[in-house]
């Protein structure tokens, strides 16, 4: 198959690239995810994630390493493993963070990272319909054009009432938008939801497009190296575009894919499908004869330029 370019992960933003990238109808985008579409009802009802947050078919289950700080305990660090990622399994809670902290990463030396350089970002993502938000000064802050909904929560609760009113009495502010102007204060959690359902990255990016004719998405399918050949061997291998890319997305399985730099040759995508029987584990095989004892492997072949970030080339563990 040829392709013009390759991302790794259809999570959050996995699914933005594939969106960006596809609206030019000149290239063509393949999109590479592990886990499967997300067809369990438990994804799309928002109290659901209790269930996904634990359940190793949508999730990575990753945990930390344990450290003398937190008592040598291990710490639950759930990563979506579905199309739209840890966005079809987290708590939906639309928060963007501290303006404070974006402007000391500029600060710091990171050119374009300020608050005011951001914020255009946040908003052309933002589809805001929360009704009490609507004036223009509190569109000064917010989007109201883009892919992804965001509504108020729709229950409140009297002792959350209560609560904030207590702080009220003590001088402490109340905040209708804390993705607004500032973040302190008091208030009601603003979600990525959607008619009482869960509006994730998929909804918002990538199924407004899966239909174009330039994009190709696999599911199922784990990337579990890329293997480098600039000899021919006799190999039966699909014509590649000498213009290509490929992109990483935001997962942290930091042992994916390393580094970014331009590689000169045909990278091969290893695809497999997972079994009953599948190992946990799969060690590197590069010579042909332990590919061909590996059933479950299956090889893709595309384009020769790689770009990527984390750690070893190998993934050892899914």
């Amino acid at each position: 198959m040829q392709t013009d370019y390759i991302i790794v992960g259809g999570g959050s933003a996995g699914c933005v690239l594939a969106n960006r990238l596809s609206e030019n109808p000149n290239v063509h985008v393949t999109l590479v995810e592990a886990g499967g579409e997300d067809w369990n009802p438990l994804i799309h009802i928002p109290a659901g994630y209790i269930k996904t947050m634990v359940n190793p078919k949508v999730n990575w289950m990753f945990d930390t390493a344990p450290d003398a700080r937190t008592a040598d305990r291990k710490i639950a660090m759930p990563r979506g493993k579905v199309l739209g990622g840890s966005s079809a399994i987290n708590a939906m809670l639309y928060v963007r963070g501290q303006s404070e902290d974006y402007d000391a990463w500029a600060a710091r030396g990171n050119a374009g990272w300020s608050y005011l350089d951001v914020l255009p970002y946040f908003k052309k993502s933002e589809n805001c319909q929360i009704a009490s938000l609507q004036e223009p000064g509190d569109m000064q802050f917010r989007g109201a054009d883009g892919p992804l909904k965001v509504n108020a929560i729709r229950s409140t609760y009297p002792i959350l009432d209560r609560l904030m009113e207590s702080a009220q009495s003590l001088q402490f502010p109340i905040n209708a938008d804390y993705n607004g102007q500032t973040q302190e204060g008091f208030g009601y959690y603003q979600l990525t939801q959607s008619h009482g359902l869960r509006f994730s990255a998929k909804k918002a990016y990538l199924a407004p497009v899966r239909r174009r004719s330039n994009l190709t998405v696999l599911s199922k399918c784990q990337v579990i190296g890329l293997d480098i050949d600039q000899q021919q061997n006799g190999t039966r291998r699909a014509c590649l575009s000498q213009r290509a890319e490929a992109e990483l997305a935001g997962n942290p399985r930091g042992h994916s894919i390393r580094r970014c730099h331009t590689i000169p040759a045909a990278a091969r995508i290893v695809r497999h499908w997972r079994s009953k029987n599948f190992a946990k584990t799969r060690p590197r095989c590069h010579s042909s004869a332990q590919r061909r004892r590996r059933a479950p492997v299956r090889p893709l072949y595309f384009p020769p330029v790689v770009a990527a970030v984390g750690g070893s080339f190998y993934q050892q563990k899914f």
